[in-house]
């Protein structure tokens, strides 16, 4: 019994010493393969945009997996840097669809930036990034590129990022992008999105100029647009499927199968979900008109639920804009800032102008919005969107949505409309 005793406390010693070597810098080449054969496990298990992208993107996950395992065997030892830029490289096939990618040192900068404000309320995705490996392994990368390019870390507020102008008596702000490296650069712009429109408060319509944003922080338009509203409350109703697996179930905060409704601070989701197989008729679960569903995006996908979500606006402004709101997006138009014209759409506060179909990887579901997982020996995190998100047509919105107006040229639309008096 001795022997075994000790046998087991051996193994048990060695063991640690290889998981923790991560944590004392060692990664050798096998560690490597190791790490990408668990990313690509996870994001077969928990991703539901597998299939998509293989279609729409005309790739192949076979292929991709192989010729990247190939590169990774030629990176020698401790080698973070390469390591990183190879993985980095092969999710870009995916596009960004879905969120596939891997989380920057920029990116884990700022939810560590997050966790110092709220650390009572803090998600299991946000924990990730004070993970111990996480931080070793970042803070390694961030000085390595910072020695390689001054300006690494990019300060926001040195951007004007939201801009007036007037034609006629017509407002158009021009918001370039939702992007943030600090709690306190999400304030400044948020503030400055409240100046902007309380001079825009009695114009008869307001115009958002959205084309070209790339995303970032949703916060920044809930906080700095709609409480200028005037309403206490806003709802809309949204359909999405996910792959219902372990880790899935563990990162949301809700039992989607089981939880009828979910409060998170000022938002409260009504929650109702089916069991997605063969039988499942969607078509009576969702209404008609699905021409745009494609059914094989969605195969390996095992649960259909419908989110109704109520938003109370607890801080609105004492002030009102009165205007009709016109939101111009097109294809570049990306993740918050596409999210910001699909919940202005679907709760009927904004008309969207644009091409026939605008935006790309946006809508509205459960949180997390964007959940991750950390690769257990680099300490690197890969990120996805746990939620395929349905619109009306029963289209995914991570390939975008439809336009209320066709029309791609803001003076154009502006002169049609009369909005815009030629001096």
């Amino acid at each position: 019994m001795k022997k075994y005793a000790i046998l087991v406390t051996i193994c048990a010693v060695i063991l640690l010493l290889y998981i923790d070597n991560g944590l004392k810098g060692h990664l050798d080449n096998k560690m490597m393969i190791e790490d990408y054969n668990y990313m690509w496990k996870m994001l077969e298990e928990n991703s539901p945009f597998i299939e998509l992208a293989e279609r729409k993107l005309e790739i192949r996950r076979e292929s991709i997996y192989s010729d990247y395992k190939e590169k990774l065997k030629t990176i020698k030892n401790d080698d973070i840097e390469s390591f990183y830029s190879v993985l980095k490289e092969c999710l870009e096939k995916f596009q960004f669809l879905g969120h596939i990618s891997v989380v920057d040192p920029e990116t884990v900068l700022f939810y560590q930036d997050i966790a110092k404000y709220d650390e009572k309320n803090m998600t299991l995705h946000t924990q990730l990034f004070l993970d111990k490996r996480v931080k070793k392994t970042y803070s390694k990368l961030y000085n390595l590129f910072k020695n390689k390019q001054n300006n690494f870390k990019y300060n926001y507020l040195n951007e004007k990022k939201i801009i007036l102008d007037w034609y006629g008596d017509t407002p158009v702000i021009t918001i370039k992008s939702f992007a943030t490296n600090s709690v306190l650069e999400a304030e400044y712009m948020v503030e400055s999105l409240l100046e902007c429109l309380e001079q825009c408060k009695d114009s008869e319509d307001i115009i958002f100029d959205l084309r070209g944003n790339p995303g970032g922080n949703s916060a920044i338009w809930k906080n700095g647009i709609l409480p200028c509203l005037g309403y206490s409350e806003i709802s809309l109703e949204s359909f999405s499927v996910c792959k219902n697996s372990l880790y899935n179930q563990i990162m949301c905060p809700i039992n989607i199968k089981e939880d009828k409704e979910y409060i998170s601070g000022d938002v409260t989701y009504d929650i109702e979900s089916w069991d997605l197989d063969t039988d499942t008729n969607i078509h009576s679960i969702m209404g008609p008109g699905l021409s745009g569903l494609v059914q094989e995006d969605i195969k390996k996908c095992d649960l259909l639920f419908r989110t109704q979500y109520c938003l109370k606006i607890y801080n609105p402004c004492s002030w009102r804009l009165k205007g009709k709101i016109w939101i111009f997006m097109d294809e570049r138009t990306a993740s918050s800032a596409m999210d910001m014209g699909w919940f202005f759409q679907k709760a009927g506060l904004a008309s969207i102008v644009g091409n026939q179909r605008v935006g790309f990887i946006g809508g509205f579901s459960l949180p997390p919005v964007v959940s991750g997982f950390i690769l257990p020996r680099s300490g690197i995190i890969i990120q996805y969107s746990p939620y395929y998100i349905f619109n009306s047509d029963g289209s995914c919105t991570e390939l975008g949505m439809k336009s209320d107006i066709i029309e791609n040229d803001l003076r154009m639309w502006l002169w049609k409309e009369g909005k815009w008096m030629l001096k």
